[in-house]
């Protein structure tokens, strides 16, 4: 309630929970962008900032003359909507760090808190939505939709289970909101 200096049980509950869920995610997410493994074949593996062709890697930028020239436009996007969302979600991380130097749950602390939720949801909007798109630059390449999850390599799904680690965050940190003004 408004004017307290102690929060209950339940909220504190809700709060560690989703600070620690949202380090996992955002670590989970950071670990999966990185690594050049979000589609494998025998002979390419190709992530968001590096391909790799038979030993030889280039960045994504570069003019690729192999399978995915055609990705070299959407590329950019990708890496953008990435970057994006692991930048909304350091934001939320420090708006966290903020958050518990006000004692008092007042207007201030609630908007601290609404913040870090916003930043949450939008990073991890950015993030799923380069997750979706990069199966369509797959089907680009004249792949059956069953073939293109048969060639995702294992960094895209643990971006994707970062994304939704953090998603899980976001709606913690909702409860421990909600329990904070109205419990």
């Amino acid at each position: 309630m408004f004017g307290e200096k102690r929060l209950r049980r339940v909220s504190k509950l809700f709060l560690c929970i989703g600070t620690i869920t949202l380090v996992i995610g955002a670590a989970l997410i950071g670990v999966g962008v990185g690594l050049p493994f979000w589609y494998q074949d025998s002979t390419i593996n190709s992530g968001l900032f590096e391909r790799c062709q038979n030993g030889k890697c280039t960045s994504t930028f570069q003019e690729n003359p192999g399978i995915f020239r055609n990705a070299v436009l959407v590329t950019p996007l990708l890496v953008g909507l990435v970057i994006g969302g692991c930048a909304m979600l350091c934001f939320a991380n420090l708006f966290l760090c903020c958050y518990p130097c006000k004692s008092v749950i007042d207007h201030c602390k609630i908007c601290i808190g609404i913040a870090v939720c916003i930043c949450i949801f939008l990073g991890v909007a950015a993030v799923i939505t380069a997750v979706v798109l990069f199966p369509f630059i797959l089907l680009d390449l004249n792949l059956l939709p069953y073939q293109v999850y048969q060639k995702l390599g294992y960094a895209y799904y643990i971006t994707g289970a970062g994304t939704i680690v953090a998603l899980a965050s976001g709606v913690l940190f909702i409860l421990h909101l909600f329990f904070t003004v109205y419990y």
